[in-house]
C-alpha cells in the first residue's frame, strides 16, 4: 500500500509541475524537453528510502 501512496504523491507532484489538475490536462499542457545528464540526475527521484 505504501508503494501505491508513493506513486500517487509522485504523480500529484508531476501534475503540479505541469500546471495540470488531471492526467488529460497534463497531456494537453505537457511538453517534451531534452535535458543533460546532470539535469537528469536533478529531476530523477532521490532521497527516497522504501522499506
Amino acid at each position: 500500500m505504501r508503494v501505491v501512496a508513493h506513486m500517487f504523491y509522485g504523480l500529484q507532484a508531476a501534475l503540479g509541475y505541469a500546471g495540470a489538475g488531471s492526467i488529460p490536462e497534463a497531456w494537453e499542457k505537457g511538453r517534451l524537453a531534452k535535458i543533460t545528464p546532470l539535469g537528469y540526475q536533478e529531476v530523477s527521484p532521490h532521497d527516497i528510502i522504501l522499506k
